[in-house]
């Protein structure tokens, strides 16, 4: 099951401190899963609509225990009617991830404006340079570059029949994966 390196693995390389990947994962108050979409099934908390520090409270707060079904490892609480996934409990077990998740479940401010500051990073992620306050002039992409990474983005969005076909007509990330010609 994917844990903390796993968090730190995927999202250090974005740029992305603890707090930050902490604060995303706050995003986890909001929805559900899908077992047809993601194979994992329900809710993180009891009002799924409202946006605040109850997957934090939750996180903390509750037993969670393997859920014994036919899917993917996830965890259910004692009602069995909310869901953690395994990169939710590495938040409460690594003890650096666990700081800001007790200091997130105590203050909803304070989650908030760490989830402002990180969800504007991860925005700014896949913006133009020109519209990121901060960026440095981008260099020039070839045609080729431009396509990569017009293919790359319609993968990354969900529409895998046009992915498919800008790859069968040439398209596409540079063999090796889209980070090889960085």
């Amino acid at each position: 099951s994917q844990g903390a390196e796993h968090l730190r693995e995927v999202f250090y390389r974005m740029g992305f401190n603890d707090e930050d990947i902490v604060a995303l994962s706050g995003a986890h108050t909001l929805g559900r899963c899908h077992k047809t979409r993601s194979g994992f099934d329900g809710p993180w908390t009891h009002e799924p609509l409202k946006f605040d520090n109850s997957y934090f409270k939750n996180l903390l707060d509750l037993e969670w225990k393997p859920r014994q079904w036919d899917g993917p490892l996830q965890y259910e609480d004692p009602s069995h009617t909310l869901m953690m996934l395994p990169t939710d409990l590495a938040l409460k077990t690594d003890p650096k991830f666990k700081e800001y998740v007790v200091a997130f479940a105590k203050s909803e401010t304070v989650f908030r404006s760490a989830f402002k500051r990180a969800y504007e990073q991860l925005l700014c992620l896949g913006c133009p340079a020109h519209v990121v306050p901060s960026a440095a002039p981008v260099a020039v992409q070839s045609r080729k570059e431009a396509e990569s990474r017009h293919v790359l983005d319609h993968c990354m969005h969900g529409s895998l029949e046009f992915a498919q076909a800008a790859r069968a007509a040439g398209g596409g990330p540079p063999r090796g994966g889209p980070n090889k010609s960085r």
